[in-house]
């Protein structure tokens, strides 16, 4: 959850932030709200400003435009 333990919350991300890294991804697909938010707020803290976070709606719309 993004609301409150902000040390622990930024803490306990930098696990899934490694794996994301490894990964060499530029944008990952996120299914909820909580999980997008987690990933937005912390990006910056693990160095991965570029790191693009999306919903599986985004992702979908966005496939559709094209």
């Amino acid at each position: 959850m993004t609301t409150g333990y902000n040390d622990e919350r930024i803490y306990y991300g930098r696990r899934k932030m490694e794996q994301i890294k490894m990964t060499g991804a530029s944008m990952v697909v996120v299914p909820c709200h909580s999980c997008h938010g987690q990933l937005n707020n912390i990006k910056d803290k693990y160095d991965m400003q570029d790191l693009t976070v999306k919903y599986l709606w985004e992702l979908v719309a966005d496939c559709l435009v094209l």
